[in-house]
């Protein structure tokens, strides 16, 4: 299961919007992974959450992911490529 904890310890970022921001009935947040341009990973909100965890997906595709061994090995190998293209990584 994918969680909040997880996320921040993965190096997401917490995106706070307001109601006044978003002209919903409450504030809400997300997460984001923006680790080079061109590769976003968000999160569903928190008002979306359901008890199995948070949902991260690739931004403006299709492609969800449920699993936390499933992202972390993602975050794992994003990182090495970063690494072995010189950058440093993690929501630049």
């Amino acid at each position: 299961m994918i969680t909040e904890e997880l996320l921040l310890e993965l190096g997401f970022y917490r995106e706070d919007v307001t109601k006044e921001e978003s002209g919903e009935d409450e504030d809400f947040y997300y997460f984001t992974f923006d680790p080079v341009q061109g590769v976003c990973l968000i999160t569903n909100s928190n008002d979306q959450v359901e008890e199995d965890g948070w949902t991260v997906e690739f931004f403006d595709s299709d492609l969800k992911i449920n699993s936390a061994v499933t992202l972390r090995k993602l975050i794992g190998v994003l990182t090495e490529i970063l690494k072995a293209n010189g950058f440093v990584g993690g929501n630049s």
